[in-house]
């Protein structure tokens, strides 16, 4: 792998490090295997501790999985609560811990690529990947006119809006429309939902 990421071509180099990992196989396997135990032993991690920590962590879950090299290509981003960042399509990540609102547009290929015992379609995957590098693309809330906070990612398919309501602040009508969602936790109650006269009703299934 670190032959293929020599190369002047960043993409292509990029593409055969992901490729030659994403395909597996015993060499890959011995190869994870080693990385690891070199990662756990006293050797100096210098100024990407934390990456290659998350590694050794992620092969105590999935030994041999092409997935914990394939982290080492990717930013390592920790958010504290109220920031947020967007994703564009073909980009790999995965999600590692704490409490979060992933909110995706509708989509018919979200393709699996590692840190799993599922089926990976590595054709289809290395074709849908967007092999380039991308620094951490984070996003500002912005404020709008009621106070509310307002997420929105550089495209038309969703924005996420955060409600913050003072103790006993007065209730807020919420409507949602087609392929809208709210998240409210347990600690906001009571809650009391109501139908909209003349909404649409969902047709019945077949």
């Amino acid at each position: 792998m670190v032959t293929d990421l020599t190369g002047d071509d960043e993409a292509g180099a990029l593409r055969a490090a992901f490729s030659r990992l994403i395909c597996g196989g015993d060499d890959v396997s011995e190869a994870t295997a080693q990385v690891l135990k070199v990662l756990g032993s006293s050797a100096s991690a210098g100024p990407f501790v934390r990456e290659l920590s998350t590694a050794v962590e992620l092969g105590a879950f999935y030994p041999g999985d092409p997935g914990v090299l394939i982290s080492l290509l990717l930013n390592r981003v920790t958010l504290a609560p109220g920031e947020a960042v967007y994703l564009p399509a073909g980009n790999v990540h995965a999600y590692l811990s704490g409490l979060g609102v992933e909110v995706m547009a509708s989509s018919d290929n979200v393709l699996r690529g590692g840190l799993t015992p599922k089926y990976i379609d590595v054709p289809e995957l290395t074709k849908t990947i967007e092999f380039a590098a991308l620094g951490i693309p984070r996003i500002e809330a912005a404020s709008s006119d009621l106070g509310q906070e307002l997420y929105q990612p550089p495209f038309q398919e969703f924005q996420l809006q955060r409600i913050e309501l003072a103790t006993g602040a007065a209730p807020v009508p919420l409507q949602l429309g087609r392929g809208e969602s709210a998240f409210i936790p347990a600690s906001e109650n009571p809650v009391m939902v109501h139908p909209v006269a003349g909404a649409e009703e969902p047709s019945p299934s077949p």
